[in-house]
This record gives C-alpha cells, structure tokens and sequence, in this order.
C-alpha cells in the first residue's frame, strides 16, 4: 500500500515518503486539522493471520506503552482499507549511521554523549520490560537541537511475552547479533549490551567489529574472534573507553556489563581525564632490561609457572608476533600470565594488515584473530 503526497488518510493528510523497507512504508504527514507533523507507519498487503501483521500489532502495542524522552513517541494506530497504520512522532534529524557515513567517526566526546543517551533509553525500556532487539545505528536518530531518539520497535517484545521467533530462526541484525543468540538462547539485558558495544565500537572507528564474508564467516567472528580495541584503530581514543567498549564485547554474557545502568557509570568515569583514573596494570615495558624482564616473567612455551595458559591464533595462517616494537614469536603463540593482566601485542604478517591483540586474562584459553588484506 504506496501514497501519494497530498492523499488524505483519515485526518492526515501525505507530505512525503520518509522510509520503507519489506514490510511497509513510514511517511511524514501531517494533521489537517491542527497542523501537527506526524510520521506514519504502515504495513504493505497482509493479513492478520500472517506472521508480519502479528509483529506489526506488537510493535504498536509495545510503543503505545511507552513514554520517554529518547523514545519515538506513539499517537495512535488504525485501519485503512483493511491495513493497520501506527501514527508516531515524526523526529527531525539523521540517523546515526547518516552521520557517520556523511563525516566519519565521532570524536570520544560525542560518541560518550550519544552513548548516554541511548543508555538511558534502554535502561528505562528495560525497566518497564521492554528489550528493543534491533539496535543498530539506523534505528538512532540524531535530532538538530542535539537530542537521541531510539526508533524502529518491529522486533522488540516484552520480557515475559510468547516468542515471536520461530525455533531455530535468528531474528535482528546479522552484524549485531550477540554469541548467545546464534546458539538460541532469549535476548536479556546483556545481550542489549553487546547491541551497546558495537554501536560504540562503530562510533568510535566508523567500522563494525565483526565483518564476514558471509553469514557463516560472520557468526564465526561474533562467536570466536575478539576484534581489535577501538583506540588501537583510532588514537587518542581514551583507554577507559576503550576498555569499557571491550567488556561490552565479551563473548561470555556474565563478563559484559549486567545491564546499560552500569554501562553508564563507567562512562561517567570514561569521561574523567585519564589522570583522574586508577593505573591499570598493563604488560607495555620499555627498555631492554624491561623487554627481558618480561620475557621471563611471562612469556614461555612450557606448562610450569603460576597464572594462566593461553594461545593467541590467525584463522588464516600465521602471523609473526610482537610486543613493543620487538618480535617474540609468531602463531599460534602461547603466553602465561597472572589473571587479569592486559595483554598488548600486534600480529604482522607481509601483504596484510596489522591485527592488533588486546584482552585481559581470564578462563578463555584461546584467541583467534583474521588477518586482513592490506589496504591498496
């Protein structure tokens, strides 16, 4: 179901075309009768025995219980020649992956801000028990006056509501799908904060961390492969942030954030100046009384010493390792070092990319790393 600008839909009358996608359109109207300016939404051909026309009603019963500063806002719903249309706020601006397309990465600044914002958001949807499930940089719009505004509510359900998912289907965006929904299990809270992590990765690089060839290659990654740090991609992203956008990545939901309220204290603290945090023990050792200092202290190939054992791999043949501008190695590489430490190393390998290697040491015992092409 298209319409022309100008067309009378009820009291609305069309202005223009804003948005469609596979289930329907969203227009900018506005009310004949008090001038407002709305947005519409509408579902193209479908029966209300279907499976989209089921989403469609949820979409509009979830929002319509909505209220709150960083939420599209919900007027109301009706039938038009049998089709349902849910009448919104219509929200100026350009959507977050406008902007990034248009200039490019945000700077830390705007990207803890816009982050803020949508934390709140969420928080306050989690609170009401709302996961949204489609969090992604076109579902975020940026407003003139500075404002963030969560848009796009076709996916979402209640916590405690009947699946909308058939067994065994995925539902969301492939590239911001967390590990534990590619093996089935409910989204939560942290799988809400994984959708955070590569929001900011994305924010803060103006790349995705996960980028596969294909679906398969793609889970691959999301499920096995930890991406580099943001700042190592960008300098003069703060290590705070950085470290923050890497625990929301954290394959194993129990070590992400519990939820984005505490995502966003740590970005109070992010936001600190890096004097005003605590030292964070790191492995970056200068000098080559240092460089041998660590050579003993941590990496080895034998089983004995206290700590952990963990291999460093490329997915894609080898690379040669290095720490601090000096090769120790090359793949797979094993390392043991106390619990916690911050590993820092770069795998380089000719013809390719340097992967830059960046984790702290807990019970995985294995990372895997791909080794991309060098740029031309």
């Amino acid at each position: 179901m298209a319409f022309t600008a100008g067309k009378e839909i009820g009291k609305y009358r069309v202005d223009r075309l804003v948005g469609e996608g596979g289930m329907g359109e969203v227009y900018r109207v506005t009310d004949v009768g008090t001038g407002d300016v709305r947005a519409m939404k509408t579902l193209r051909g479908a029966s209300p025995e279907t499976r989209v026309w089921e989403r469609f009603m949820n979409e509009a019963r979830i929002q319509s219980r909505l209220s709150h500063p960083g939420i599209a806002a919900f007027f109301e719903m009706f039938l038009y020649d049998g089709q349902p249309c849910i009448v919104m706020e219509f929200v100026e601006g350009e959507t977050l992956q406008e902007r990034l397309r248009r200039r490019g990465p945000l700077s830390a600044e705007e990207a803890t801000s816009v982050l803020d914002s949508i934390c709140d958001a969420l928080s306050y949807l989690h609170a009401e028990g709302v996961l949204h499930r489609d969090l992604k940089s076109s579902n975020v719009k940026l407003t003139p006056q500075g404002g963030v505004k969560l848009l796009d509510f076709g996916i979402a359900r209640f916590r405690e509501s009947a699946r909308l998912t058939r067994m065994g289907s995925v539902m969301g965006t492939p590239e911001s799908l967390a590990p534990e929904l590619l093996q089935g299990k409910l989204a939560d809270e942290r799988s809400e904060v994984w959708s955070v992590g590569i929001l900011a990765y994305e924010m803060l690089t103006g790349r995705m961390p996960f980028e596969g060839g294909g679906d398969d290659e793609l889970y691959r990654q999301i499920q096995q492969v930890d991406p580099p740090a943001p700042g190592s991609l960008r300098p003069g992203v703060p290590p705070a942030l950085d470290q923050l956008v890497m625990r929301c990545l954290a394959k194993m939901p129990a070590r992400r954030f519990r939820d984005c309220t505490q995502v966003r204290r740590a970005l109070t603290v992010s936001a600190k100046p890096a004097a005003t945090l605590p030292p964070r023990r790191t492995l970056a050792l200068a000098g080559g009384a240092a460089a041998l200092l660590l050579a003993g202290w941590l990496f080895f190939s034998g089983p004995s010493g206290e700590g952990e054992t963990v291999t460093i791999e490329v997915v894609n043949g080898q690379a040669d390792v290095y720490e601090a501008g000096r090769q120790v190695g090359s793949t797979p590489y094993r390392l043991r070092a106390p619990r916690g430490t911050a590993v820092q190393l770069v795998l380089r390998r000719e013809g390719y990319q340097e992967q830059v290697v960046q984790f702290d040491v807990g019970e995985r015992k294995v990372y895997s790393y791909p080794m991309l092409p060098a740029r031309r």
